[in-house]
């Protein structure tokens, strides 16, 4: 007959024990203590900024959308009686739940901005109406009533540096007009530069007046229909206009195509036309490039605690072996020891992320100003309890469970093991680099053999100063190059936009401005060049018009060739994702009620329209819109040339008849906003991963310093001076440092264009052609180096305090 056994249960400590015993080690380790506090506090604070912002700025535009009726797709037409039967046509679409058109002026010009000049098109609105759908909110107001009133969008005060009562000066080719702003408003339309529009809303009076100009200057010009077409086209004079808009019955369906389908029937090919969707992504796209960046630094800087953290605690069970085989001699298990430590370190780091997360919210109102200059809406952030309390769980879960496989391992010693110091009965290790046959100093030759007895403690410091290395190089020469205003730009405008645009009011007169340009000093190329803005199968793709892609200073494409046929077409990353199509595919373009079949010759890379672009030749483009004026000139200036002085010379010399525009002045001013943040965002990061490498070398030295005391003492009551002593600590430290900030710049430098490829991909960026230099990695890893000198010297100050009179004291 079977006796059931029992199982005999180890107790573990009391609870005031397991506090005791937390106390103890919290206490003995300050200096890892106070590294996880802060590297934790940094890593909750970058992880809260960035979940935040994803979390709120999206869904608090999408609810000021939806507070505004916000419509899904909207057009602007010249009012007449094609746009009434667009608007017709909507109406009978069954697609279409509601239709509503609201009267607008619209004119191209320019504003001052800042310290530059804002050339955009500008739309006058009725401020006294009241829209149904895409209400305008009035966000702040003068009490007293102002000269020629306006209200502006709020991207104007945020970026523009506009406030209350100040003079607007819209300057057009038919004159200045003056306006005093009346007040800010926010809307989903109308409010972004780099979208192509600016609304302005005046008085009632006012817009009637400015209506009535409008439709007597169209009448003037009606006598000559190629004049009129070209005013219209170009801006050149105010045109009375009709803003049709649109709410679907499916909004997630693609909602340009029934406005597309409607304009194509009453071969309207060349229109301005925006969605909701379009908006959306425009407002995220700075805000998901800046997300994603900090949420992998913050991951690295976690993952720096993490490496430290379990090296450390396996160091503290190590010295504390002796202590912990008497407490399991007294019937604790190992378990029973070593959970109050590990749990004390894990609540450090949660404590620590919490305080981050916390202090983010000082830092998301500079933040917040930043993203109201790019979206022209204001956005506050409110704490979230759940990303709170989840930051600071998540961090403190990830430490929990290393410590506690790392202090799981200690679990499988004896205790008569642990008695010894974790010795084994028989312990025999070889002896490297003996001091009897290898030559140099003896304090670099201990280090070294420091360096080979520890290689954990070694190979710690190197990946963590790799990593770090790495991390500050991206952030110095790949950020830093989008710092750079030319860079930026540069990598914008690609060969795809021109550095300054020609508009001929007469097609004939295109090459006489290329003859010009291509003549001037400065210019490094002048072509027939046009953009047109089509909608496509439902979507809006911009067509770059170019017969000669190969004289363009920088070729953009970067998969494939040009398109040199009137069947070959170059698609831009982002529509060639939208339709699936690659080299060699044939592309099926409805327009018009014909269909055209293009061969894809090559991939372009270009953010011009979210990288939905399209490059065809002239006679491609007249095929396939035969109504359509081609009479752009494309100007390329040389590397570090003035493009505003070129673009006012041949204004000067071409005359009234062409409309010059500085484009590259013109992109800097609407992406200006957005470039702001970079700055911010690269010296944050350098700072955040210098302070990770200094921590983690001030404590490795430190426990260095602490676990070597009887040895220093020992070799400087033998005649070691304490210089010696400390030049031995600071030898069995730095060559790792060193290797691993030399392997992380180095690595750096090799992956810095891949990174930012992929960053900038989702803008339709997928060749980086601005260069980068390496300088700033050379001072990186300098700077990188001599603060941890200083941090390991600082911590190996101790040494000098150590004799033998207090070795024996002790």
């Amino acid at each position: 007959m079977s006796v059931p056994t029992r199982r005999i249960l180890r107790p573990g400590p009391p609870p005031s024990a397991s506090l005791l015993l937390i106390r103890r080690a919290l206490r003995k380790h300050p200096g890892l203590v106070a590294a996880i506090t802060i590297l934790c506090l940094i890593a909750g604070l970058l992880i809260t900024t960035a979940l935040v912002m994803i979390t709120q700025h999206g869904a608090y535009l999408e609810a000021k959308a939806d507070d505004w009726r916000t419509p899904d797709a909207v057009v602007l037409l010249p009012r007449d009686e094609r746009a009434d039967a667009v608007e017709a046509a909507l109406r009978r679409d069954d697609r279409v739940t509601e239709v509503e058109a609201d009267p607008m002026v619209a004119i191209s010009g320019s504003i001052p901005y800042g310290e530059d000049t804002l050339p955009s098109s500008f739309v006058f609105y009725d401020a006294d109406s009241t829209p149904d759908m895409g209400r305008r909110e009035v966000v702040t107001q003068a009490a007293w009533p102002v000269d020629n009133p306006v209200w502006a969008p709020l991207t104007l005060q945020a970026a523009g540096g506009y406030e209350l009562g100040d003079e607007l000066v819209l300057s057009t080719p038919a004159g200045e007009r003056r306006f005093h702003i009346q007040g800010f408003v926010e809307a989903t339309y109308g409010g972004m530069p780099p979208l192509g529009q600016i609304w302005l809303g005046v008085p009632q009076a006012d817009y009637r007046a400015l209506e009535a100009r409008a439709q007597q200057d169209m009448l003037e010009l009606s006598a000559d229909p190629a004049a009129s077409s070209a005013g219209a086209q170009t801006g050149t004079i105010p045109v009375p206009s009709v803003l049709i808009k649109t709410r679907l019955e499916d909004p997630g369906s693609r909602p340009e195509a029934a406005i597309a389908q409607a304009t194509e029937d009453q071969g309207i090919t060349e229109v301005w036309g925006m969605s909701r969707r379009t908006v959306s992504m425009a407002n995220e796209t700075s805000v998901g490039l800046m997300a994603v960046v900090v949420l992998l630094f913050s991951s690295m800087i976690t993952a720096v605690v993490v490496l430290v953290l379990a090296f450390m605690l396996r160091t503290a069970i190590r010295e504390d072996l002796e202590a912990v085989g008497m407490l399991r001699a007294m019937g604790m298990t190992t378990g029973g020891v070593t959970r109050p430590m590990v749990t004390g370190f894990a609540l450090v780091g949660a404590a620590g992320a919490l305080i981050g997360a916390v202090l983010s919210h000082a830092v998301l109102p500079h933040l917040s100003t930043m993203l109201r200059a790019q979206t022209g809406i204001s956005w506050q952030a409110h704490p979230d309890p759940v990303i709170l309390a989840g930051c600071a769980a998540g961090v403190g879960a990830i430490i929990w469970l290393t410590d506690a496989l790392t202090a799981r391992r200690a679990g499988r010693m004896s205790a008569v093991e642990a008695l010894r110091g974790g010795q084994a009965d028989h312990a025999f290790t070889r002896t490297r680099l003996p001091l009897g046959r290898t030559r140099g100093p003896l304090a670099m030759l201990l280090g070294l053999k420091a360096i080979l007895a520890a290689p954990g403690r070694s190979s710690l410091i190197a990946v963590v100063s790799a990593a770090c290395a790495m991390a500050s190089v991206f952030s110095a020469c790949g950020l830093g190059t989008l710092a750079l205003r030319d860079n930026a730009l540069s990598l914008l405008l690609g060969g795809v936009m021109e550095q300054v645009s020609v508009t001929a009011t007469d097609p004939d007169q295109v090459q006489q401005a290329v003859n010009r340009a291509s003549g001037m000093p400065q210019v490094a190329a002048a072509l027939p060049m046009d953009h047109r803005s089509e909608t496509i199968d439902g979507g809006g793709v911009m067509i770059v018009v170019v017969d000669q892609p190969e004289e363009l200073p920088t070729s953009p494409v970067y998969e494939g060739r040009s398109a040199r046929q009137p069947n070959e077409v170059v698609l831009g990353p982002g529509l060639a994702r939208s339709l699936g199509l690659e080299v060699g595919d044939t592309w099926t373009v409805g327009l018009s009620g014909d269909s055209h079949d293009y061969l894809v010759t090559g991939l372009a890379s270009g953010a011009a329209n979210f990288g939905r672009f399209a490059m065809m030749t002239r006679q491609a483009y007249a095929e396939l819109a035969p109504e359509a004026s081609l009479s752009g000139v494309g100007v390329f200036v040389e590397e570090g040339a003035d493009a505003a002085a070129v673009a006012a010379q041949l204004q000067e010399d071409l005359g009234s008849d062409y409309q010059v525009v500085n484009m590259r002045d013109a992109m800097a001013v609407q992406v200006g906003s957005y470039l702001s943040m970079i700055p911010l965002l690269s010296a944050v990061l350098m700072i955040s991963t210098a302070l990770a490498v200094v921590l983690v070398v001030g404590l490795m030295t430190g426990s260095l310093v602490a676990r070597s005391r009887t040895e220093s003492g020992l070799l400087k009551a033998l005649g070691m001076t304490a210089r010696q002593a400390a030049a031995r600590v600071r030898w069995s430290i730095l060559p790792p440092l060193i290797t691993g900030t030399l392997v992380g710049c180095l690595a750096g430098l090799a992956l810095v264009r891949p990174l930012l490829t992929a960053m900038l991909s989702g803008v339709g960026i997928m060749r980086v052609t601005v260069g980068i230099p390496a300088w700033p990695a050379l001072v990186l890893g300098a700077a990188v180096v001599l603060a941890a000198v200083a941090a390991s010297a600082l911590a190996a100050r101790p040494i000098a305090r150590i004799s033998a009179h207090s070795l024996m004291a002790d």
